[in-house]
């Protein structure tokens, strides 16, 4: 909640550099707890007749490789936008060819594999599970944006002080703390899933 609080105070009184190392600390905290309480169900699927090498053989590699691949080069071409160093060719190529790639590891998951990463039927269930998707996807979007540019905003428009840019960005790290984590906790006790 106070990520871009920290973050200035950090950066004033100390080095940006500890906003990466809080990250690794933590993160290396996590893991160790992970290890040390998680204890997964040797079989999920019931499928007892078959190994872990089996199953991890039987992973849709061609799919998730298509789907990795068109997303990178989408996302690096989007990155360049806006460049005057990177040509206008080489952005729309690189966005066109990534978008391509992207797409084709749906139709690729859609026909071919017999477990595909992407199954059909999913995406079939539109009511079900498809419009969350699109839901969450167009949320997502909103929230991020909103988040990654609050800062340089707030910077441009209104202060140049560092620890009042970083105090206005609370509210839109209490919102995403509320909406990504503490109401959906709660979703099962409100109940009336799809007004919510």
């Amino acid at each position: 909640m106070l990520s871009g609080y920290i973050a200035t105070q950090l950066y004033l009184k100390s080095t940006w550099r500890w906003c990466y190392y809080i990250s690794i600390i933590y993160a290396g905290l996590v893991l160790i707890g992970t290890y040390f309480s998680y204890y997964p169900p040797s079989h999920p699927q019931g499928d007892y007749e078959r190994s872990r090498w089996q199953e991890f053989k039987e992973l849709d590699f061609v799919g998730l490789g298509l789907f990795t691949s068109g997303l990178v080069v989408f996302l690096v071409g989007i990155a360049y936008l806006g460049r005057t160093t990177y040509s206008v060719p080489m952005v729309a190529a690189t966005i066109t060819i990534g978008g391509i790639v992207f797409i084709s590891a749906f139709i690729y998951d859609f026909t071919i594999p017999k477990k595909p990463i992407f199954p059909l039927h999913l995406f079939r269930m539109f009511g079900e599970f498809s419009v969350y998707l699109i839901i969450l996807f167009v949320c997502g979007m909103i929230w991020q944006s909103m988040i990654a540019l609050s800062a340089q905003g707030t910077l441009y428009m209104f202060t140049n002080n560092l620890t009042e840019i970083g105090i206005i960005s609370i509210p839109g790290n209490v919102s995403g703390v509320i909406g990504g984590w503490i109401l959906p906790s709660l979703v099962h006790k409100i109940k009336h899933v799809r007004y919510q």
